[in-house]
């Protein structure tokens, strides 16, 4: 009797979310990124001149974003384009590398993502920064997705996107850090800095002194 195996191949795709507006960001990327990665641009929702629809708002409803020094309508904007890749993740049944367009790459490693995703996890991110904020560059999986969306739907979303993923529910979520930083995020002191979309003009830092 012959035996038949299939196995079925999840895609990967990666995708850097960046605002159609800003050139000099994707300029950046791709002479940065391209170098080791194949990568296609998700454009991301510029929420100072968005018009979210009621439902969309429902998500916010709970939201502490003016407590920071950022425009509270340009975190909606980030918050929402992430929640869409996530739907995107799940509708095409692909598994995610998400990075933000002000990502640097801070070692020589070099990431296969399709064995990664052979892993049983919901959310990997690329550095080991635990106790510090970030979602400039990380994995989610379609059943990460779909818990995403689920849990966000439930609870909004609170703090910044960054401390609202760093601090899952961990009874809920598998998500786990690289045991080094592999990439890292444009300083405002810093030789890379093209200035930020979110943060309130003159202020350097979201947190409030």
């Amino acid at each position: 009797m012959a035996w038949e195996y299939y196995i079925t191949v999840m895609k990967v795709e990666v995708k850097v979310l960046s605002l159609k507006k800003r050139q000099d960001r994707r300029d950046y990327t791709d002479n940065h990124l391209k170098t080791r990665y194949d990568y296609t641009f998700w454009d991301a929702i510029d929420g100072k001149t968005y018009q979210f629809t009621p439902e969309e708002n429902k998500l916010f409803k709970n939201s502490e974003f003016h407590t920071y020094n950022v425009s509270p309508d340009a975190v909606k904007g980030l918050c929402l384009s992430n929640y869409r890749m996530w739907e995107y993740a799940v509708k095409n049944n692909t598994n995610l590398v998400i990075f933000e367009d002000d990502v640097i790459i801070t070692s020589p490693e070099w990431f296969n993502w399709e064995e990664m995703f052979k892993d049983d996890f919901d959310l990997h991110f690329l550095t080991n920064q635990k106790e510090f904020a970030n979602c400039y560059s990380y994995l989610v999986s379609v059943n990460g997705a779909k818990k995403l969306i689920k849990h966000f739907n439930e609870v909004g979303f609170v703090d910044i996107l960054d401390n609202d993923l760093r601090c899952l529910p961990k009874d809920k979520f598998n998500a786990r850090n690289e045991l080094f930083n592999h990439f890292g995020t444009f300083s405002p002191h810093g030789k890379w800095n093209f200035g930020s979309d979110v943060l309130l003009e003159g202020h350097k830092s979201h947190i409030k002194s």
